[in-house]
């Protein structure tokens, strides 16, 4: 059962558009879902884009799956799961290839023909219902109005106004009635349900395939037609042509588009199964339409009437991600409940309103009247780059009561590709008809309302290098160029200037680094060209190069070329010096002046141009783009020993990749390497099998454990759970060998697996809890084995002894859900006697427990914590960094008192990371947040020059510090959802002793064992050796009775264990020395 619960009054007609509908279950459960389709093919999706299906067995809507090409349930019902939750793709439609072949099976072996576009139409308007229906709820006169009514806006005033006179349609409706209050139908012997698509449980009586739908509809509509032949007038020409055929006939059926019915949705089609005469001419061509679903207006009526008289679609039937051609500048592909006109092209190809399309073949000024002038409305500028394409320009005014509606608020000129190889846009792209617009490319729909070209707009030219450009089909230059486009008066003018003369941006050389990309800081050198496109020689070409950017500085901005000859290039280059705190797009403003002569006249060229020069910090070759989320925190190894680092991930296609230094992909005999399900958990590098090549360990939603080296997969092992946790390496035996641990997330099974480097499961417990985000490891009860430690679902979280025993004092209980990694922080004996330290978090709470599970520290925060806890050392004190959802980072004291230390905008992903980027003794913290921000920020809470850095898309993975490249900068590497970025810092940094990876290393072991590293001669430990210093120095030696191994190692000056007066001589003279 199906009903339609929300219109549109902006429509592409034919094709529904996510509308949203209800479908019934069986068992009366109402399902909110969204239809989208023709006459050719229909697809039902849930709100987030699941597909769904129905079940011819039992008659239920379930999700859909593709399965080798066929859409078939699944095994999961609309209504009762979470399908993200499960193996179910979103979108899931027919192939473009299997789409047109029913579109040609539709019409094949069918002749069609075109009513007249001159003279009068009497057009024959039936309407239907089905058995047990109510008549029509409105009057006649109420349904006649979109076909008749003499003042507009309908179909017989529009076609008699965009015609210029030249058409007149009058629409007489059947079955006649003397009342026009009310209305009358034919009503067909069987019900709306004979006349939709089979169920076994739902609709026995419905069509079993297309034949059966074919004959059924053909059938009901000659039965219409003979109910009501006799009622029409032997006085009435419905053949004003003499061909034989009825010139046009519509069918209005009771109710609105069906969900999956091929019938009982608006189409254009022919009767040539049945025969049905009237006065004597046959019925053949007919449009259907449904009274209600929006689809009754008279912008339908008009783009199915103009069906009728030959005109094609000019919207894309299967292709919905393509960038839309016309939209609303012809109502062949989009209109309103008023329709717009047509282009100025539609009517001269095919009707004969237009007859003539002058070409434009020199230079001049020229005008345009507006589109409903009937004279001097179109003109063809032919392109040098191709025989097939060419553009139209025309002059749309917005004016009467139906160009009001096309979709800018200003009058002006359009301009538009012709691509004469194809008749309409239906199989787009390529299309027949494309309207440049602001914006718009191959790619990028851009804004309709900005086609209109006019001096007012500041629109007034188009060529190789405006937005938008003049592109072809396949995104080549199409080489004209438009100028001085005036204002929209009574008439429109415009130059066309044959000469054009295109600069381009070259190469980048002589940067610091010498890898093609700006930096900040730099002085590079770029090189310009300037290519003469046209057969005309240019003379005395002066090129001159500006910016209002304060930070960029041009050494010599005006370059002579002196002549550049028909079809010809010269070349030169510029230098520009960028200060160091300048980032981003740069715009340049680049003029051309150039004297040529046409036609025995010495004219002036003159035209500007806009180059945007990017000024970045991200290494080159990134961002890498994966079209898709990347929610693990890579790693970096030397997977092909080549002596270069590489970068490994795994995306949500369920891809494992790796790529190069410089976004390279490499090993392709291997990667990427595609598991059957999305990868959310980290992966690892080490060599566990200790065969000399490195090993990367993947976990896959599908439940299986890969482990590839450069030669290909190793092992893999199916464990029938959902591994969405980050595995760790760990040595629970006597092997010198490494084992690895991974944990999954399914329901009423075993969800901890411990398997040796060949791949063998090793007997370990059982959990049957599930494990959302991987473990903590470490030897806690140091007895040579490791240690797990793990959260769960049921707010439980878990001390495994040597992978085997759950520990004395565990599971500990928590208020919530552990979703995040724990944290294991073992400090040195001498500062507490239980050196070990369990943290982890539940939502908004965050323990501190010891190896036996009693707390040590409990920790509430006013909102929920977002990532796995890491850890800095600083001033020597450990400290716990995390991260909240409200973009909120806390660090915590060893007694577990929390602290503010920032806010960055938006929810922190993964986890915070830190090293020291520019060796200036400051550790530097670094966090990623879901709006695409980079935040680094020193200890002191000061702001590395040139960030928090912005990305177009979410971070979605923990950050990764690493000399990626490995020229002694450090660079940031994360993930997004659609990219791996890699940001090159141009300072020599370190990452000794910081945790600069997620879960502190490619072992993910998330453990930090603490070592009192401390800087001599910082004594207040304040990162910065100065005077004070050795006033803190004096305070030690004469008013400090204990002396700890901290004090020790930042005060034995002179390294003989003890303190005294000769390190304070030492001191002072390191630090005047320094000065000096």
């Amino acid at each position: 059962m199906f009903f339609l619960v929300f219109l549109i009054s902006f429509i592409f007609p034919h094709i529904i558009d996510s509308i949203q509908v209800e479908l019934i279950q069986p068992d009366g459960t109402i399902i909110d879902c969204y239809v989208r389709g023709d006459q050719y093919y229909r697809t039902v999706h849930d709100q987030d884009g699941y597909s769904i299906i129905q079940n011819k067995r039992d008659g239920y809507y379930y999700y859909a799956n593709n399965n080798n090409g066929d859409i078939v349930p699944s095994e999961h019902k609309v209504g009762e799961v979470n399908p993200s939750e499960f193996s179910i793709s979103k979108n899931i439609t027919i192939s473009k290839e299997e789409y047109l072949n029913k579109r040609d099976l539709y019409w094949q072996n069918i002749n069609r023909r075109d009513a007249p576009s001159i003279g009068t139409i009497n057009n024959i308007n039936v309407f239907i219902r089905f058995q047990n229906e109510s008549e029509f709820p409105n009057s006649r006169n109420f349904y006649d109005l979109p076909f008749n009514k003499e003042d507009g806006p309908s179909m017989g005033h529009y076609f008699n106004e965009v015609s210029y006179d030249l058409l007149t349609v009058n629409t007489f409706h059947y079955p006649i009635t003397n009342d026009l209050s009310v209305n009358v139908s034919y009503q067909d012997q069987y019900t709306r349900d004979y006349y939709k698509p089979y169920n076994e449980v739902t609709n026995p009586i419905g069509y079993q395939n297309d034949n059966q739908s074919r004959s059924r509809e053909h059938i009901l509509l000659k039965n219409a037609i003979n109910f009501i032949q006799n009622q029409v007038s032997e006085d009435l020409d419905v053949d004003s042509n003499n061909d034989g055929y009825v010139d046009n006939v519509t069918f209005l059926v009771r109710g609105s588009p069906g969900a999956w019915s091929d019938l009982l949705w608006p189409h254009r089609w022919v009767l040539y199964s049945e025969d049905a005469y009237i006065n004597g001419a046959r019925v053949y061509d007919y449009n259907l339409n449904m009274e209600q679903g929006g689809y009754f207006t008279v912008g339908t009526l008009c783009h199915e009437f103009f069906h009728s008289l030959g005109a094609p679609d000019l919207y894309h039937y299967w292709d919905d991600t393509a960038p839309v051609a016309v939209g609303g500048w012809d109502v062949m592909d989009q209109s309103s409940e008023t329709p717009q006109s047509m282009t100025a092209y539609m009517k001269y190809r095919y009707t004969d309103w237009i007859n003539e399309l002058p070409i434009l073949n020199s230079g001049g000024t020229y005008e345009l009247s507006p589109l409903s002038n009937p004279d001097n409305n179109i003109l063809r500028i032919n392109s040098p780059s191709s025989s097939n394409e060419y553009f139209v320009v025309e002059y749309r005014k917005r004016e009467g009561i139906y160009d009001v509606n096309t979709p800018s608020g200003e009058d002006g000129m359009i301009i538009y590709r012709v691509n004469s190889q194809y008749s309409g846009n239906a199989n787009g792209p390529p299309d027949e008809l494309y309207v440049y617009r602001t914006g718009g490319t191959l790619t990028a729909n851009g804004t309709f309302s900005g086609a209109v070209f006019n001096a007012e707009s500041g629109r007034d030219k188009f060529n190789d290098n405006t937005n938008p450009s003049c592109f072809l089909s396949d995104n080549s230059a199409g080489g004209i160029n438009i100028s001085n486009i005036s204002e929209a008066g009574n008439v429109i003018r415009f130059d066309l200037v044959n000469m054009i003369l295109l600069p381009l941006l070259g190469d980048i050389s002589y940067d610091s680094d010498n890898d093609g990309i700006v930096n900040p800081g730099e002085e590079v050198l770029i090189n310009l060209s300037v290519s003469n496109l046209t057969n005309i020689d240019a003379e005395n070409v002066i090129l001159t190069v500006s910016t209002n950017n304060e930070g960029v500085n041009i050494d010599n901005n005006e370059i002579i070329f002196n002549n550049i000859n028909a079809n010809q290039s010269s070349e030169s280059s510029i230098v520009l010096n960028i200060d160091q705190n300048t980032l981003g797009l740069i715009p340049f403003d680049v003029s051309i002046q150039s004297n040529y002569i046409e036609n025995n006249q010495n004219l002036i060229y003159n035209d500007n141009f806009t180059f945007n020069l990017e000024v970045v910090m991200h290494q080159k070759g990134f961002p890498y783009n994966t079209t898709n989320e990347i929610h693990t925190s890579p790693i970096i190894g030397d997977l092909n020993s080549d002596g270069n680092n590489e970068i490994i991930f795994g995306d949500h296609f369920g891809e494992i990749r790796a790529i190069g230094q410089i976004g390279n992909e490499i090993l392709l005999n291997i990667f990427p390497f595609i598991t059957n399900d999305q990868i959310w958990g980290s992966p690892i590098i080490d060599d566990i099998d200790l065969d000399g090549n490195p090993d990367v360990i993947f976990v896959s939603k599908d439940g299986s454990v890969y482990v590839l080296d450069k030669f290909g997969l190793k092992w893999s092992y199916d464990t029938g759970s959902r591994l969405i946790g980050t595995p760790s390496l760990l040595n629970i035996n006597d092997s010198i060998e490494s084992e690895i641990v991974v944990a999954g997330y399914s329901s009423n099974q075993d969800n901890f697996y411990i398997f040796s480097s060949d791949g063998i499961l090793i007997d370990q417990i059982e959990v049957l809890e599930k494990i959302k985000s991987g473990f903590a490891i470490a030897d806690i009860d140091e007895n040579g084995y490791d240690d797990i430690v793990f959260g769960t679902d049921d707010d439980n979280l878990y001390l495994i002894n040597d992978g085997s025993q759950i520990a004395t004092g565990f599971p500990f209980e928590g208020d919530d859900k552990f979703n995040c990694k724990p944290l294991i922080v073992k400090y040195p004996e001498e500062l507490t006697a239980n050196n070990y330290q369990i943290i982890a978090s539940s939502k908004n709470i965050i323990y501190g427990l010891d190896k036996f599970g009693d707390i040590n520290f409990q920790t509430e925060f006013n909102e929920d914590l977002s990532t796995s806890p890491s850890v800095l050392v600083s001033q020597s004190e450990v400290k716990i960094f995390l991260g909240s959802e409200n973009g909120d980072i806390y660090w915590l004291d060893n007694n577990g008192e929390s602290h503010f230390f920032k806010n960055i905008n938006s929810e922190v992903i993964g986890e915070i990371v830190f090293s020291d980027l520019d060796n200036d003794l400051i550790p530097d913290l670094i966090a990623v947040n879901d709006l695409g921000e980079i935040h680094v920020l020193n200890i002191n809470g000061e702001y590395y020059q040139n960030f928090p850095l912005d990305y177009n898309f979410p971070f979605s993975s923990a950050p990764l510090i690493y000399d990626l490249d490995n020229d002694g900068d450090l660079e940031i590497i994360a993930g997004t959802t659609n990219s791996i970025v890699a940001v090159d810092v141009k300072n020599l940094g370190t990452t000794d002793n910081y945790w600069s990876i997620f879960s502190n290393g490619f072992q993910r072991s998330s453990c930090f064992e603490y070592s009192s590293n401390c800087i001599t001669g910082d004594v207040n430990q304040d990162y910065v050796i100065n005077v004070l210093d050795v006033v803190s120095l004096v305070n030690i030696i004469f008013y400090n009775d204990s002396i700890t191994s901290n004090v020790l190692c930042v005060s034995d000056i002179n390294n003989d264990n003890f303190v005294n007066v000769q390190d304070i001589i030492l001191l002072v003279d390191s630090i005047f020395s320094n000065v000096n």
